[in-house]
Parts: structure tokens; sequence; C-alpha cells
């Protein structure tokens, strides 16, 4: 499992996946310092795609994992514990149904027993009938992960195998589900002390009656890292709903010629590279000078007011 660490990170969604996207490529490079260019630069065109096409959604005022939140326990290990947070997209400005494509929490894991042992978390996406936490829980979504002591003040990335699609006024809530009873480990979900604009939760049969209770009600302790992740169809790189656009010469040297409808207005074009990293790059009647491009492949997307289009685009 590969876990990536993004302490002081600031909480824009589309510049937090692309800083992912680079972390992971420097990884892939150090990991496989023998694949192929052309298999690097094909997987890092799909994640590219992957980063575009999703919106972090965060009531952390900071995405730094710094310690563990309260959590049922004793000396040996934590209790069965469950971590909470809800979310309406309609809070964010979105306006349309969207898919919950995964989640994002904070990790605080000791290995107190000394065994080194991989532990399952359930991570669950639930609405209710009444406003969290009240009322009834269904659940829409889950999946479990395996983690261990090597993930501690990490940020876990979950991504369900079939996201569910909800509207924008849909109350999302997020559980986390942890015990490190049977592995001997104190592990709950991590956060920081720097700041919430929704209050975050915990739950646990073992103390208590298994209903969600805000953090800050128990006393002065961190707010947990638990965000969600839900697709962004206006910046699909898939999301080709404009036709009779050209884009040339193929491969591209010095300049970059755009054609589109007579009846389009050009509202946007920019030139992304493997990274995620926007080349700052402008139209000019039509023409985008890409002269000082490094060879390699880009993502060049154009937005209209009829439509976007997105491809893949080569240097020379």
């Amino acid at each position: 499992m590969l876990v990536l660490n993004f302490n002081k990170i600031k909480n824009d969604s589309k510049n937090y996946f692309y800083l992912k996207i680079k972390v992971l490529y420097l990884w892939l490079t150090f990991k496989f310092p023998t694949m192929k260019k052309i298999t690097l630069l094909l997987l890092m065109t799909f994640l590219l795609i992957t980063a575009i096409n999703a919106q972090t959604l965060s009531h952390s005022h900071d995405q730094a994992i710094n310690n563990g939140t309260v959590a049922c326990a004793n000396e040996e290990f934590s209790r069965n514990n469950s971590f909470w947070r809800s979310y309406t997209p309609s809070d964010f400005g979105i306006t349309t149904d969207r898919k919950v494509l995964g989640t994002e929490f904070g990790l605080a894991f000791i290995d107190i027993g000394e065994t080194d042992p991989a532990v399952d978390l359930t991570v669950r996406v639930l609405t209710s009938d009444a406003v969290f936490p009240a009322g009834t829980f269904t659940e829409i979504a889950s999946k479990v992960v395996s983690v261990t002591a090597a993930d501690n003040l990490t940020l876990i990335s979950v991504t369900f195998d079939t996201p569910p699609t909800v509207t924008s006024d849909t109350e999302v809530i997020i559980q986390v589900e942890v015990s490190g009873e049977e592995a001997l480990v104190d592990i709950r979900v991590g956060g920081n002390s720097l700041g919430e604009d929704a209050p975050s939760y915990i739950s646990s049969m073992n103390c208590g009656d298994g209903i969600p209770i805000s953090i800050s009600e128990l006393g002065d302790f961190s707010s947990i890292v638990l965000n969600l992740v839900v697709e962004n169809p206006s910046a699909s790189i898939e999301d080709n709903n404009l036709v009779g656009v050209s884009v040339y010469p193929s491969p591209i040297n010095d300049v970059l010629n755009v054609t589109i409808p007579a009846n389009s207005t050009i509202i946007k074009a920019s030139i992304f590279d493997l990274l995620g990293r926007d080349t700052g790059i402008n139209i000019t009647n039509d023409i985008m000078n890409t002269s000082k491009l490094a060879p390699g492949i880009y993502i060049f997307l154009l937005e209209t007011n009829q439509g976007k289009f997105t491809t893949k685009i080569v240097k020379k």
C-alpha cells in the first residue's frame, strides 16, 4: 500500500491533487529507476486525468497530521472507535449531482506490542434521514483498508470501487471504524490543532452508547483530518462536449494553433505538464507559443462558451 504524507498543504483541491501526483512521480522514479520512460509517461497521464477529475472537500484548516485525537483506549491498545465527519456538497459551491470517489483521513498508529501488525480499518460513506449526528444511517459505499505503523502520521487515501452518486444538498457522512485491541496497537484518526469549520465526531460502544459525539465537547483535543473526495465533472479530462475543435500541428514545435466553431468564444486555454503544473502559456489570436516548452507529453484544456475540450499534445 502506498501512503503519501502531505503536511502543511493549503486546502485547495486541485493543487492538492497535483502535489500528490508530483510526489507519486518522484516515488515511482525512485522505486522503479529502470521503468521505461513511455510507461511512466502513460501512467502519469492517467494520474493527471484522475487529479483534474476530482475535488477534495475538507472542514480542516490545515492538512497536517501531527498527532492522534481522543479515543477510547487503555494502556495497551485503543478499543473499537469510529470517527465521523459530514459534508454537504452545496456548502462548497457545488450545484449538481456528484459521484463520491473516496475519502482521505489522517492516521495515528502506535505499535505498542512491537509486532508490526497490519490492521484493517473500515471506511464507510452514509446518508441519514435527519441532520447528522441524528437519524438512521444508510450505507452507500464502504471499503476496508489495511494500515501499519509505517503509515503513522500520514494521510490515507481511499478510493471506492463503485462510487455512489449524491445530490448537491445531500449530507454525506464519513465513518472510519478502527480497533487496535486484537493487534495490541493504539490506532486512531489523526489531525491537528489548527482549526476546523465544522465539528468532528467520535463514537465507541466500549466507552459509551455508540452515538457520535463532537470531539470538542470532550475537551481540548486535536480535530481530525477527514476529507470527502467527489468528482469534478466541470474539469473532467474526458468531458469533450465541444465538437469542431482543431488543435495542430501534431507533434508541436514552436506554436500550437487552435481553431473553434464560429459560434464559440474561448474563455480559457491551458497546457499542463504530466506533474499537473500549469505551464502558464496563454492563447492569443488562437495561437499558443510553445517554443519554451521542453520536449514531452502535455495535456491541453480548452474552455469555451459552448463547452470544453481536452486532448494530449506532444512537443518535439
